[in-house]
């Protein structure tokens, strides 16, 4: 439904659905792809900070969520955090997190 609610410009009323799913989530195990989601809709809906947040918070469940990693990535740089940005690059050169193109491009696109 979040998904059917971003994809319709709706994206503001996507992280109430998205709020009240975590839970559910979370007792299956999937808590950072909910995580995840929320940024995504956040950053939908322009609103950077929540988006910021809701990545940090999918990255504390699964360090190695890329697509959340991407999203602190983009929002660091922006924000000119150049230490944030640096430890996820950092994790990039040791292999430890596996940013491909289509991340590189996103943060680039972003920017």
């Amino acid at each position: 439904l979040a998904a059917a609610l971003c994809t319709k410009g709706r994206a503001q009323e996507a992280p109430l659905w998205l709020q009240r799913a975590l839970p559910f989530l979370e007792k299956d195990g999937k808590a950072a792809a909910g995580w995840r989601a929320l940024a995504a809709c956040h950053s939908a809906a322009g609103d950077a900070s929540s988006a910021r947040r809701c990545a940090e918070m999918a990255l504390g469940q699964d360090p190695d969520d890329i697509h959340a990693a991407s999203l602190v990535l983009l929002d660091a740089t922006v924000r000119g955090e150049k230490d944030v940005a640096q430890s996820i690059i950092k994790r990039v050169a040791k292999g430890e997190l596996r940013l491909g193109v289509f991340e590189l491009a996103f943060v680039v696109e972003e920017l």
